[in-house]
């Protein structure tokens, strides 16, 4: 909410109200709690207004009775007769427009909840100059995607005046923090995230979040930069139990060498347990310059992985996603299906099983799956997959704890070509797996497929042959001598 084209408003004393709909949805901060700035001036040394802010009714602009007090409070005007044209712009300044501005940022910390209407009241004693209201995130609830001017707090501190931007735009904090608007073409892809973050070694932010349910979060960074060997330092605190994790990133996928400024690229940093309660979530730049864009903090998918049973394709512990190549964003992930990483997710089409499915799996991709298994026994395999790609250039193969245990498994060549046309594709050898715990690795010798889901089975009858092809039975030269 803000004055338009920047265009300070007078006001002489009296009363002035605003009106205003919160709303939620795909926008910028969602539906998130919100905090306000407002940047304000006078050329009076006593000079006062009270403030009111009270939830209204929905049904007209013209019903202004206040249904509940949000928040309320007397404030000093900041200025004083020293202040001889507060907010004041003269037209000149290219460089700056705020060459000459002597207006006062004031935080005031209420909190909008709710999608509604609310309505903000000023009385002013004196003559005062508005610039705008400004209202930003106080808390995100997670699971979110945080966009980066969604912070709570920077080490680069707030200023009074001079702020740095020539051109006004619906990015600005208030503060020195260098920030650009940015919409693509496709507005689909980066809906909410239209604010860059630009930052240098040492700068930081800081989020608040608020955790509603106890689960493991992953997180991840979507960043860009146009400059060798960047890095940056995320970190989570939990103010519930105290702990913090944290990763430092190389930023790998230079901009400059894919259209800079405008190629970002998902890192993926780690997992954590985290109780209900608030979390504090750091972003830090440790060298060079990093472009940042949101983080995404998302919840691990509920449903545990069975063994034996079927094991869907998204509830992997461990992917080579955001390690392997720089190849952009996923362009507009479903909700039900991304888990905070670079994984391309689709919901499966109506009438496949499961859920969600891997997307254009690339070559040398590998996803990882935790398993126990009770007992020592030969299980049978099976995947569902599709493709579009020629039968000798699609495969894969399954290692248990680091070694490959089916070799290269072909897709058949009567599979529909095609994506979201899954067919199941059974694994020709059994795989024994001792009693215990071990890690599954399903990796891609060849790509461009989707990954529904993989199960196994317990094998209960083999026969002798089947046994000694798989090398289930060793053989034995018995000597006999007969008279």
């Amino acid at each position: 909410v803000e004055a338009l084209d920047f265009t300070a408003v007078y006001i002489g004393g009296g009363t002035m109200e605003y009106r205003i709909l919160r709303r939620g949805g795909p926008g910028r901060f969602g539906n998130k709690w919100l905090k306000a700035f407002l940047r304000w001036g006078t050329s009076y040394d006593d000079a006062t207004a009270k403030i009111l802010v009270g939830r209204v009714a929905t049904n007209g602009l013209a019903d202004r009775e206040i249904l509940e007090v949000v928040y309320e409070t007397t404030a000093d005007v900041p200025g004083g007769s020293d202040k001889k044209d507060p907010c004041h712009y003269n037209g000149e300044t290219t460089d700056n427009i705020y060459a000459n501005d002597e207006c006062v940022s004031t935080f005031y910390d209420f909190a909008l909840k709710e999608d509604t209407n609310y309505l903000i009241q000023m009385t002013f004693s004196r003559p005062t100059i508005l610039m705008w209201w400004n209202f930003v995130p106080q808390r995100w609830t997670l699971p979110a995607r945080i966009v980066a001017d969604g912070y709570d707090k920077t080490s680069i501190p707030f200023a009074n005046a001079n702020l740095y931007p020539a051109t006004p735009t619906e990015c600005e904090r208030d503060d020195d923090v260098s920030m650009r608007l940015f919409v693509e073409d496709n507005p689909g892809q980066y809906r909410g995230e239209e604010c860059i973050v630009n930052g240098k070694a040492t700068d930081e932010w800081e989020y608040n979040g608020f955790v509603e349910e106890e689960a493991i979060y992953d997180f991840s960074a979507r960043v860009s930069s146009n400059v060798l060997d960047s890095t940056f330092l995320l970190e989570i605190t939990s103010v519930s139990n105290g702990k913090t994790w944290s990763a430092e990133k190389n930023v790998t996928c230079l901009a400059e060498e894919m259209s800079f400024p405008d190629f970002y690229h998902d890192y993926s940093m780690f997992g954590a347990p985290l109780p209900t309660g608030v979390v504090r979530i750091r972003i830090k730049v440790l060298k060079g310059t990093v472009f940042i864009r949101s983080i995404l903090v998302s919840k691990r998918p509920d449903s545990p992985v069975v063994f034996p049973g079927r094991i869907q394709a998204e509830y992997y512990a461990r992917s080579s996603e955001g390690e392997i190549e720089c190849r952009g964003t996923n362009a507009g992930p479903s909700e039900k299906c991304y888990r905070g990483d670079r994984v391309d997710m689709i919901n499966v089409p109506e009438g496949e099983s499961g859920v969600c499915a891997i997307n254009t799996i690339f070559k040398d991709e590998w996803y990882e799956y935790d398993i126990t298994a009770d007992e020592s026994a030969y299980y049978a395999l099976s995947f569902r997959m599709s493709t579009r790609r020629n039968p000798q250039e699609r495969g894969w193969h399954v290692e248990l704890d680091g070694e490959d245990v089916t070799g290269f498994i072909e897709f058949p060549f009567a599979l529909k070509e095609g994506f979201e046309q899954f067919v199941t594709v059974p694994v020709e050898k059994h795989v024994y797996i001792p009693s215990g715990k071990h890690t599954i690795r399903v990796f891609f010798d060849f790509g461009k497929v989707d990954f529904n889901w993989f199960s196994f089975t317990k094998v209960t009858k083999r026969s002798m042959l089947d046994k000694k092809q798989r090398g289930g039975y060793n053989s034995t030269r018995l000597n006999a001598h007969w008279e």
